[in-house]
């Protein structure tokens, strides 16, 4: 196998790892807006949404590897 296939196989790989992070993330955010929006809290934010922003920017980063 080649350097190039090999390096595109990890690439791959971490944006997968990457995809899964950002979905564990999006759904602890969902529970925590449901929360918020059961006990009449409103909030622009909390921890989990922000966790959840942050996931999605290193997804987005670790994709340009898989677009090169």
């Amino acid at each position: 196998m080649s350097y190039l296939v090999t390096g595109k196989k990890e690439q791959l790989k971490k944006s997968i790892n990457e995809a899964n992070r950002f979905l564990s993330k999006a759904n602890a955010a969902i529970v925590a807006i449901d929360k918020m929006e059961k006990s009449g809290f409103v909030s622009a934010s909390c921890k989990e949404v922000a966790a959840a922003k942050r996931a999605s920017m290193d997804l987005t980063r670790s994709l340009v590897g898989v677009r090169e």
